[in-house]
């Protein structure tokens, strides 16, 4: 019915349920390479497949030969990982955030198979080539197709494909797309990228229509050889519809079925069709004379020769370049402007006994902490912590470094361990309104310097031993704590604020270079958006749909639901996510940075966690919360919970015996796994698991100790106290008093023999007599000379030898005592 966070591991389910298997759910699965091989196989049938399939090849031919899978979302993440999913006939319904990485849905549905729709997927070089190749089917393709070759011939070799619709992005990103044969109904929006339809239905093949599509150079070249169709405000690159439909030296069709509209508006974009051959729509091509009016619209490329005139109006622009003569002005400028930067930026503790701190003990560690995040402002003359909040609690402090504090009450949401702040540092400008490119690297160069020292320092430890060192949180935090502290964080981008002099209102609120907008980067398929002034030339034609002028609207429109805690920190965003192949929860930055760091979290998966141990209960769950925590973390002075569990004999204490000075023989080893319950004292794991043994015996064992309690030593006819000698069958009874033992156990000796044999004195018996039916005489109850022992409990004593005498008839009186 379903599989569950499993198959975890190098072919773990290969060919599970080959040959006519079925499967309703896989989900948080397939985890390694070639882990869901061949899956279903063979006819089989699989429901849903929802954040699986991570690794390379990782469900490779899931459903190959008539397979069918209804839907893939959040999956295949990996080289080539649901590559030929359902291939030669097979069926998928509809593939969701899916297909990250190279290859990663190559030939999915090939060789007659069929996908109905691909929508926000197929990310990464040649993602979805050959989708539906070899006479597949897709019905459509939706804000899918982002990388090099991402679609190439996915409808090739008489392949079809219903609609394309904002697609398809990146150089060759639909690169024969359907050659040989093979047939589109439409392509809008789409096809954005050098050499993006190349070839697009060539030898054969057809395209019914382009619309707003074709932006880059070469876009359409050939894209329609030899068939007809439409293309519409296309082709705006340069030579982007060259060769559309050129066939045997005809040039481009312009009356129906074909039409061309709204084209041809750059050098050579419809090269080979005259001015004669085109509708009044379309721009001609460019005139080798000069015109004789002046052109309404700027130059595309800046002169190569400076003008004679100097403009009759000022520039709204400053320079790009410094003046070679210095100002005739005899003051300098009055305005200072000022870049003020934001590093936000978080970290948190292992260890939660800072957090439960009293009031005053915790503004003393908070003083401690401001100290040592302040050094992260290396190079600069002003470094302010502000808004240091942490733990969840209530209780923030006006203080000063030297410890004075002034307590108040501040609501704030940060998680239980973890630690908020601002570092903020600001730098003077060279320029008015810190508009020229010297500041803006000048401020983008410090905010970098802070968050690359703040992550090497997290990742080298350094952070935690400086935490360590320091004397305001030494004068409250102990020496074991301090000894095991283990510290996490990122930084995130830094936001920029240009203001006036001393105090003056803002005039300006910027983010990170400040001059160039964010574009979603679909080139190295990192799931974030760039403001790197590299945006493609078919972004900056519809920049609506593309640029903004800040990240998180950027990350907002195609990163959420993906991973927008990514997408707003392209180095990672700190938090946690499972690593399924160690077993492990790890962090979500770059690996290297740290040794928690396990790379950067899958773009397409929402399953991050503030921190490991949450990541651990949501994820591996099967796995102990606090070793799997401790495993995380790579905590190496973990040595357990000390509650209880069950051993062999009695209870056991979860931890290791080699963290205590001398051994801990109460240790029976650190718990690893979620089924092995805890309990918080030994006479509640002994009443839940030894229920037939004595709780205060079971207790005592499980902490390796005796009790001042008696059990029956019936071989020797005795009772012992424990704390003398530890009783090995734990099952027996215990009393409180050798005379109740005794009582109960030791019935066939009396009483005062067997307390005085557990006491280890001599009995004194009665005095008095009793028949010794073996010698066929009565013998006095005692030890010593002329004593016969002490009776047994079903010897009559007598008072007297003559009445003991009476008892044993036709024995003379001289021969009975």
């Amino acid at each position: 019915t379903e599989i569950v966070e499993s198959c975890s591991g190098n072919y773990a389910c290969s060919e599970a349920t080959r040959e006519y298997g079925s499967i309703g759910l896989i989900t948080g699965s397939c985890v390694g390479n070639f882990s869901c091989y061949y899956l279903a196989q063979g006819g089989g049938y699989i429901t849903e497949v929802v954040d699986s399939c991570l690794g390379d090849d990782a469900c490779l031919a899931a459903a190959l030969y008539y397979g069918t899978i209804g839907l893939i979302t959040r999956s295949c993440v990996g080289h080539g990982a649901c590559g030929r999913a359902a291939h030669d006939s097979g069926n998928i319904a509809e593939i969701v955030l899916s297909c990250s990485k190279d290859y990663a849905c190559e030939e999915a549905a090939g060789n007659y198979g069929v996908i109905g729709s691909i929508s926000r997927s197929c990310v990464g070089h040649g993602a979805c080539f050959l989708a539906a190749y070899d006479g597949g089917n897709i019905t459509e393709i939706v804000e899918s197709c982002f990388g090099s070759r991402a679609c190439e011939e996915a409808a090739g070799n008489h392949g079809t494909i219903g609609s394309i619709h904002r697609s398809c992005v990146g150089n060759s990103s639909c690169y024969y797309l359907a050659h040989d044969g093979g047939h589109v109904t439409e392509v809008v929006d789409s096809c954005i990228g050098t050499d993006s339809c190349y070839h697009a239905a060539g030898h054969n093949g057809s395209i019914g229509m382009i619309d707003r599509s074709c932006l880059e150079e070469n876009a359409c070249d050939n894209a329609f050889y030899s068939n007809s169709g439409n293309i519409s405000n296309a082709c705006q690159g340069i030579q982007s519809c060259r060769w559309a439909g050129y066939d045997a030296g005809k040039k481009i069709w312009t009356t129906d079925p074909f039409e061309i509209e709204y084209c041809c508006n750059s050098n050579f974009a419809c090269e080979n069709v005259t001015a004669a051959n085109l509708p009044s729509t379309c721009g001609p091509e460019p005139s080798s004379q000069s015109s004789s009016q002046p052109s309404s619209q700027p130059s595309s490329q800046p002169s190569s020769q400076p003008s004679s005139q100097p403009s009759s109006q000022q520039s709204s622009q400053p320079s790009s370049r410094p003046s070679s003569q210095p100002s005739s002005s005899s003051q300098p400028s009055s305005q200072v402007s000022i870049i003020e930067i934001r590093n936000f930026q978080s970290f948190s503790f292992h260890n939660k006994e800072a957090c439960d701190l009293p009031d005053v003990d915790y503004c003393t560690f908070l003083s401690g902490l401001k100290a040592e995040i302040i050094a992260f402002c290396v190079g600069a003359t002003e470094c302010e912590a502000e808004d240091l909040l942490g733990c969840g609690r209530l209780v923030t402090c006006d203080e000063s470094l030297n410890g004075s504090t002034a307590l108040r009450r501040r609501t704030q949401q940060t998680g239980s361990w973890m630690f908020n702040y601002d570092l903020v540092t600001r730098i003077i400008c060279l320029s008015k309104g810190c508009v020229s490119r010297e500041d803006q690297d000048n401020a983008n160069a410090v905010a970098e310097s802070i968050a690359d020292t703040f992550r090497t320092a997290v990742a080298s430890g350094s952070f935690a031993s400086a935490l360590s060192n320091n004397q305001y949180i030494q004068s409250v935090l102990s020496a074991e704590i301090l000894r095991c502290l283990t510290v996490w964080g990122t930084a995130v981008e830094p936001s920029f604020t240009t203001i006036g002099p001393a105090g003056a209102q803002v005039v300006a609120n910027v983010n990170s270079t400040m001059i160039h907008p964010y574009y979603p980067d679909w080139t190295d398929s990192l799931g974030t958006c760039k403001n790197d002034g590299n945006e493609p030339f078919y972004m900056k034609i519809v920049p609506s749909w593309y640029l903004f002028d800040a990240l998180e609207e950027c990350c907002d429109e195609y990163y959420s639901g993906w991973n927008k805690a990514l997408c707003m920190n392209s180095k990672g965003s700190g938090m946690w996510f499972v690593e399924y192949i160690t077993g492990k929860c790890r962090t979500d930055c770059e690996e290297g940075n740290g040794v928690t760091c396990g790379g950067l979290a899958n773009p397409m998966s929402g399953d991050l966690f503030a921190d490991p141990k949450d990541c651990c209960e949501t994820k591996l769950y099967w796995r102990n919360s606090d070793f799997c925590e401790a495993d995380s973390i790579e905590l190496d002075c973990y040595c357990g919970t000390g509650k209880y569990y069950r051993g062999a004999t009695s209870c056991v204490k979860d931890c290791d015996a080699s963290c205590a000075t001398g051994g801990d023989e109460t240790c029976g080893g650190i718990v690893e796994t979620a089924d092995m319950e805890l309990y918080d004292s030994a006479s509640a794991c002994c009443t839940e698991h030894f229920d037939w043994i004595a709780n205060e015996l079971c207790s005592a064992r499980s902490d390796r100790m005796s009790i001042d309690k008696f059990w029956p030593d019936q071989s020797n006819s005795k009772c012992v106290r424990d704390n003398e000698t530890q009783v090995e069958d734990l099952s027996v009874s215990i009393y409180d008093t050798a005379e109740a033992c005794c009582t109960a156990h030791i019935g066939w000796e009396s009483l005062s023999k067997c307390i005085a044999d557990t006491d280890g004195v001599t009995a004194q018996g009665t005095g008095h007599y009793y028949v010794d039916w073996n010698k066929k005489k009565c013998v006095k109850d005692c030890e010593g000379v002329e004593c016969g022992g002490i009776a047994k409990p079903w010897n009559i004593v007598y008072e007297s030898a003559g009445s003991c005498c009476d008892q044993l008839s036709g024995v003379k009186r001289e021969d009975c005592f």
